[in-house]
């Protein structure tokens, strides 16, 4: 096996689930500690919140002033950090394996027993206030979120956006980020996971001493199925800036599995067609042989816990493009692609396997994190099955995932170019529904 760590899951009693990725062969550990506590868990009037109290967990404590805790972690060469989505929020970090018990009291400590000093608090809006202004000039961030609002409209019902806005930003209060705390970050939508040279029963024994007390519910898991709302073939313009990227979204389905032979195969598709350089299947067809566009990336994505295919290029030949990717699209679907390429391919992913497990931290944990809250499996077999169904992928499996792109019940065509719009966007998905009837 190429597998060099040691996978283990574990609910304890007081429902923190663990997740430890041990190798031995390293001096190092990472960690996460994650809830289930992002943006969509807040107030709709304070949709920033959760990214707010996040940025707040760094400052004083009623322990150490901030100075005095950024000065133990440099004293062991550690360094710590936080990330907040729509639906969770990490708190992570990197050390010496040795010293991986302080960071997580460290960590513990930001989370569960901050001051929230109300100088502090204000000064930091201004930080953020800086970001949600260089967020709004940000071009893909402002596609993505008009790309999701019309994929999920049941999720974005609320505006449920990571930022927030300014105006939410100066309505938040000391107290209503001790209320998000005390409502969110609970045993039971919490997630610790730890790589490199960690020990499973060292870190399980912890973790119930630092929360002692037996759960009075249920682990929390995302539940996504079905929030994908109806939504009908459309298109959606930004005109907010002088340039010519595109992006199409073929929304897949809204139940398929993680690990399945045909989410691998759509995944190994993506790669054939331009993730392999100037080989790629698209990339050579549109950049090298006809110089359409400057440059183009095809991607498996994941949100909730739906599926969609995205295209994204930047060109000034929009038409020829939208014709060449459905043309791709049919030929792959009917003929497959050159077995030597496919090949290839599966080489270029045995490399990315033996680099990945050869990881001084092993699997990284905020993946951990991730699947777990949301009820995917983390295991060392779940990983083993993806990574042969990847190396045994067939040309019938390319096939069959190009006719499922081109079956897709949706789609979104984005934009942020001033030479296109609504009828340009409404004349691809007419290309494409007639490529639909080829295959």
């Amino acid at each position: 096996s190429l597998m060099r760590t040691k996978i283990e899951q574990k609910t304890l009693k007081n429902g923190i689930r663990v997740v430890t990725s041990t190798s031995k062969q390293t001096t190092f550990a990472a960690f996460n500690i994650g809830f289930a506590a992002g943006s969509r868990f807040a107030n709709p009037k304070h949709t920033g919140l959760a990214h707010f109290v996040e940025h707040c967990a760094f400052h004083s404590t009623n322990k150490h002033s901030k100075k005095e805790l950024s000065l133990i972690e440099k004293d062991v060469a550690a360094s710590s950090g936080a990330s907040t989505t729509s639906f969770e929020m990490r708190f992570g970090g990197n050390c010496f394996a040795k010293d991986l018990f302080l960071m997580l009291d460290i960590a513990f400590e930001r989370i569960f027993d901050s001051k929230f000093d109300e100088k502090e608090i204000e000064n930091e809006k201004g930080i953020v206030h800086q970001e949600i202004s260089r967020s709004l000039l940000n071009k893909e961030e402002q596609l993505r979120d008009q790309v999701y609002k019309i994929l999920f409209p049941n999720l974005y019902a609320g505006g449920h956006m990571v930022l927030g806005s300014h105006e939410e930003l100066d309505a938040i209060k000391p107290q209503d980020i001790k209320n998000f705390i005390a409502r969110n970050f609970v045993p039971t939508r919490m997630v610790v996971s730890a790589s490199g040279n960690v020990s499973n029963k060292q870190l399980c024994k912890y973790l119930l001493k630092k929360f002692p007390e037996k759960a009075k519910e249920e682990p929390f898991f995302f539940e996504f199925k079905g929030n994908t709302g109806s939504c009908k073939n459309k298109c959606i313009e930004v005109n907010l800036f002088e340039n010519n990227s595109v992006g199409i979204h073929l929304f897949l389905t809204d139940e398929r599995k993680v690990g399945t032979r045909e989410h691998v195969s759509l995944s190994m598709l993506s790669t054939l067609l331009t993730g392999m350089g100037v080989e790629s299947v698209m990339y050579d067809r549109i950049r090298e042989q006809k110089q359409l566009v400057y440059f183009i990336r095809a991607g498996l994505c994941n949100y909730e816990n739906t599926e969609y295919f995205s295209i994204d290029f930047e060109t000034t030949k929009l038409q020829e493009v939208f014709k060449e990717i459905c043309a791709c699209l049919v030929d792959i679907a009917k003929n497959g692609v050159d077995e030597r390429f496919l090949e290839q391919c599966k080489q270029l992913k045995k490399k990315n396997i033996e680099k990945r497990n050869e990881d001084i931290y092993g699997r990284p944990p905020h993946i951990a994190v991730s699947r777990t809250l949301r009820g995917k499996d983390c295991s060392e077999d779940y990983y083993k099955k993806v990574d042969n169904l990847e190396l045994s992928t067939t040309n019938e499996d390319i096939k069959e995932a190009a006719r499922t792109i081109l079956g897709a019940s949706r789609v979104v065509v984005a934009t942020d170019s001033k030479l296109f719009g609504e009828k340009e966007a409404k004349e691809f998905i007419k290309m494409f529904n007639k490529a639909k009837k080829e295959i």
